[in-house]
């Protein structure tokens, strides 16, 4: 068992629970290098228009958002830099009470804001998810066993044994979804918020004083504090649930928000609409709509639930980019002849063509073309006619006139190999407009000599 905890500091005067983070479903997909034209376009387009947002989470006083970008943007409340997001990609993130976390693409985790009882300490180890609560934090490891770290009084980060599939950090008490879809609890449990009910669940989240959890049959169930009717479920189906403070608030099955609880500030009237997430935070909630915007909605002192415009500048991350000005950044699109032929000869006249496209309308870019083979003596380069060099050598296809206010300029290069039985030559291009901005090498191909 991996879990671990701290040695909790003594504490001077009475703690204010604090509202766990929820609404972690959605992830991105890791990066990865383009290695075809038609992906490289698609998200070098992408990257130049508003990227969405992937999942929200609502903590005591803040909020965070995972952008379709890997990156991760947080506002409200920045009292102890919980909204204050450091560099790196993400594929998840967990808004706590004055500490957020987030999963990173290499599976490491990132904390940030209130360190006082070691909520954003993070241990060493790899993860699928995390979630922060009140003043503690726990996260779902590889080998999906759980991992807490953070203010332990009342063993809430004292993980049992098991498997699981999810983990969810309340107030001060933890829950995990077991491999068996069961629910399991742990910590604090003054008002019943740690004795999970039976039957079996596909989500749990823990709130501040109670839980709530998705039953396989999407209906909800709710136990621990009701003061406030937070865990009053109404009728109907749904396909996630988020407990915050005093209120509840879930997905129903036709895709609109139902919200219960206490509803002092407007945190349970929920707009029209249809969305795919919702996360109830401390007295506010924000759902992720079908758009891929984020609409918020309760208490504002802090600006929590006036949820940003995501800027426009952030780049992929799964490209490899050396452009200095990603609106302009031309794209090499590579067509290949299929064979250099069926006989041998001793040199073969072949045409590479293609397009070289741009984000917005620009002038014309040349296409920069690397013809390759690899022989006994290593890779060598074609220059041309039949002269092959040892050194790295390029050839430019000039895309034409200026194309000026346009997207695209056609480009053409006559090229001239000798032909060899079993023979593979590698081409490989890429495009530089006349501001100097380059794409990354993404479209390859291969001829092959037949004799």
């Amino acid at each position: 068992m991996k879990t671990r905890s701290r040695i909790v500091r003594c504490l001077l005067g009475a703690l204010v629970l604090l509202v766990p983070a929820s609404g972690q479903i959605a992830k991105a997909t890791p990066p990865t290098t383009p290695t075809t034209h038609a992906e490289w376009l698609d998200r070098l387009f992408a990257a130049t228009i508003s990227p969405k947002f992937l999942s929200t989470t609502g903590g005591e006083y803040h909020s965070c958002g995972l952008t379709s970008r890997q990156s991760v943007t947080c506002w409200g409340n920045d009292a102890s830099r919980q909204a204050t997001v450091p560099d790196g990609t993400f594929t998840q993130v967990s808004a706590g009470g004055h500490h957020s976390c987030a999963l990173a693409t290499d599976q490491t985790i990132d904390c940030w804001g209130d360190d006082t009882y070691g909520a954003t300490t993070v241990p060493e180890g790899t993860f699928t998810q995390v979630s922060a609560g009140g003043h503690h934090t726990c996260a779902l490891a590889t080998d999906q066993t759980i991992d807490c770290w953070g203010y332990a009084y009342g063993g809430q980060t004292t993980a049992p044994a098991g498997t699981f599939t999810q983990v969810s950090a309340g107030g001060y008490f933890t829950c995990g979804l077991t491999t068996d879809q069961t629910i399991s609890c742990w910590g604090q449990n003054p008002y019943g918020q740690a004795t999970a009910p039976s039957g079996t669940y596909t989500q749990v989240d823990a709130g501040k004083f109670y839980s709530c959890a998705l039953a396989t049959d999407q209906t909800i169930d709710c136990w621990g504090d009701d003061t406030y009717g937070a865990t009053t479920v109404p009728e109907g189906t749904f396909t996630h649930v988020s407990a915050g403070g005093h209120h509840t608030c879930a997905l129903a099955t036709d895709q609109t928000i139902d919200c219960w609880g206490y509803a002092y500030g407007g945190q349970t009237t929920a707009p029209a609409g249809t969305f795919t997430q919702v996360s109830a935070g401390g007295y506010f909630t924000c759902g992720l709509t079908t758009d891929q915007t984020i609409s918020c909605w309760g208490q504002n002192p802090y600006g929590q639930a006036t949820a940003p415009a995501i800027q426009n500048n952030i780049s992929d991350p799964g490209i490899e980019q050396y452009v200095t000005d990603l609106e302009t950044a031309p794209v090499c699109e590579l067509k290949v002849p299929t064979a250099l032929g069926t006989k041998a000869r001793v040199s073969l006249n072949k045409a590479l063509s293609g397009t070289v496209r741009w984000s917005i309308p620009a002038t014309k870019a040349n296409v920069e073309i690397q013809i390759t083979r690899n022989l006994g003596s290593g890779v060598e380069y074609w220059v041309t006619g039949s002269t092959w060099s040892n050194t790295p050598t390029t050839k430019t296809a000039t895309s034409g006139t200026t194309y000026a206010g346009t997207t695209e300029a056609p480009w053409k290069l006559v090229f001239a190999v000798p032909a060899g039985i079993g023979i593979t030559y590698n081409i490989s291009c890429k495009a530089v407009d006349i501001l100097g901005n380059t794409s990354p090498t993404a479209d390859k191909g291969r001829l092959i000599s037949i004799a």
